[in-house]
Formats: structure tokens, C-alpha cells, sequence
């Protein structure tokens, strides 16, 4: 009876391991050099953003990952249709010292191809 029910676990097992879905891949952004995007503290949305646009022209992938770091930024993070921005419980992204937005109604994280002017939006 055990070895019939071990069976049936491993054969569950391996049938959600195959049913996975292996279209759905993952761009890391990381600080230490270890993603395929690496960012050294100095405006790190660029590669965030490169991450970003890798993600919106390859329909085989769906997520850029912020791995484990501090990610300083001093330009908006612009996300396409269709991506997402997940990372570390640990990850932070966090402005750089003395940019001002406040001065330019700047968002941290908005769309792209989308921009802001005055009361306006204009895509």
C-alpha cells in the first residue's frame, strides 16, 4: 500500500513539474553582478528599463526580477503592457538624493511610451 501511494505522489509530482509554464521566463536585475542585467548604484533604471523593453519585445518572457539589493534611481522606471516587476522581499529601489521630482510631478514607475505634462497625459 505504501509503495503504491509513493508511486502516485512521484507520478503527481512529475506531472505538474511538465505542465509547468516553461514560456513564462524570468530577466534578473541584480547588484552584485550575478543577472543578466547588473546595476552598480548609479542609475539603475537604465538597466531596469533595458530589462524592462527586453521583456516587452520577447513574448517568450513575462517578468524582470530585482534580485537581492539597492537599486538607486533617478529617472522613472517605464513598464511596458503585459511585464512584470517583482524581486526580493529584500530588493529596494529607492530615489537618489536630492533629484527634486517634486518639481516635475515625476512618477517613480509609469508607462511607457506615456508621458506627463501639466494636467495632461499624452501617449
Amino acid at each position: 500500500m505504501v509503495k503504491h501511494n509513493l508511486g502516485y505522489i512521484v507520478l503527481l509530482i512529475l506531472t505538474a513539474l511538465f505542465n509547468m509554464d516553461a514560456s513564462a521566463q524570468i530577466i534578473f536585475v541584480a547588484t552584485d553582478g550575478t543577472g543578466d542585467y547588473n546595476c552598480n548604484g548609479i542609475s539603475d533604471q537604465v538597466e531596469i528599463n533595458q530589462a524592462l523593453d527586453f521583456i516587452a519585445n520577447n513574448s517568450g518572457y513575462t517578468t524582470v526580477y530585482l534580485k537581492n539589493g539597492h537599486f538607486i534611481i533617478d529617472e522613472p522606471i517605464l513598464m511596458s503592457s503585459n511585464t512584470i516587476l517583482t524581486g526580493d522581499s529584500t530588493s529596494l529601489v529607492e530615489l537618489k538624493e536630492n533629484t527634486a521630482w517634486w518639481t516635475y510631478d515625476k512618477p517613480m514607475l509609469t508607462q511607457k511610451k506615456s508621458y506627463f505634462m501639466g494636467s495632461l497625459w499624452f501617449s
